[in-house]
């Protein structure tokens, strides 16, 4: 994959999380020179576009190498509008109205400045230093505090209409189910994300006296991944959300599997990266999936991408691949 300012160039990538930052200087062929981490604030729209800006400032006065700088990738959560470099909304980051955060950066560092989807910025980084090198048809489905997925065909990113495509974190899988903040009810988010996990046994905690998830939470470590490693030593409300969990993404990867017919399913994030857990889905894939889409998909597997570093590596990937976003 030849990039649009050369691999020998560095770019800035910058990854914005629910609670954190990623900052780093990326070479083309997905080397990371430097980076650094700094804390978010999402206590207002405000005080949100100023840590990215504050963040971004530090790290050029502090750690970037000093060469001129080419372009700066900036990967969102939310609704994003990559043409127009606007930030529209993001119900995790209190962003309700639009932000032109490509113009404010762009003015005050003068270059180039793309901002998109992070994890549309993540499948990027797949395509191209990922899955991409064995397939030009995959799914890249990431499962953290909440959950999306990157769609590729013929080695293009599918963004849809008005770049939502791959918001399947709000498939209803549970018709029934519980109220999301979407609005809506019963939606894949609400039962296998890492928020939705943790929520999940928060609320059902009065009713399991002797989890040992109340332990967790008392010590600070309740998360999707002490819930799967509780499931699987036998407490009884952890196994409850493990299974609901993974049933729900098992319907849902069916569902993507029938609807995309993709060669590769890709699991990124922090809360599948169990070999186990994937192998359960990979299984629920093959029983329930149409024949021909099965016989199609040679693997359902975990990214060979460090899950720490994939969100900035995609940030990266759209100052190097400029038409993406233009």
């Amino acid at each position: 994959m030849n990039f649009s300012l050369g691999s020998e160039r560095a770019v800035v990538g910058v990854d914005v999380g629910g609670t954190k930052i990623e900052i780093g200087a990326v070479l083309g062929d997905g080397t990371v020179l430097c980076s650094k981490r700094y804390s978010m604030d999402r206590s207002s729209q405000e005080a949100t576009v100023s840590s990215v800006i504050d963040a971004l400032r530090d790290f050029m006065g502090t750690t970037w190498p000093g060469a001129k700088l080419p372009a700066i990738g900036i990967g969102l959560p939310g609704d994003i509008d990559p043409q127009r470099g606007v930030w529209l909304r993001s119900l995790n980051m209190r962003i309700s109205q639009p932000v032109e955060l490509a113009h404010l950066v762009r003015v005050q560092y003068g270059c180039p400045v793309f901002v998109d989807n992070d994890v549309h910025a993540a499948t990027l980084a797949e395509l191209y230093w990922g899955a991409g090198r064995d397939s030009e048809s995959f799914v890249y489905v990431n499962i953290g505090t909440g959950i999306a997925a990157g769609i590729v065909s013929n080695a293009r990113l599918l963004r849809g209409t008005s770049n939502f495509a791959g918001e399947i974190g709000h498939m209803v899988v549970e018709p029934e189910g519980e109220p999301c903040h979407c609005g809506h009810a019963g939606c894949l988010e609400n039962v296998a994300s890492g928020g939705g996990m943790i929520q999940s046994a928060i609320k059902q905690m009065e009713r399991y006296p002797h989890t040992v998830l109340r332990q967790f939470r008392e010590e600070d470590r309740l998360s999707s991944s002490t819930i799967f490693r509780a499931a699987e030593d036998g407490d009884e409300l952890a196994a409850a959300i493990a299974g609901r969990a993974l049933r729900g993404l098992g319907i849902a990867m069916v569902n993507i599997v029938n609807l995309l017919d993709p060669e590769q399913l890709i699991f990124g994030g922090g809360v599948l990266r169990s070999r186990k857990l994937i192998a359960y889905l990979e299984e629920y894939v093959s029983r329930y999936a149409l024949a021909g889409n099965r016989a199609s998909l040679k693997s359902v597997r975990a990214s060979s991408l460090p899950v720490d570093q994939v969100g900035l590596l995609g940030a990266a990937c759209l100052a190097f691949n400029q038409e993406e976003v233009n």
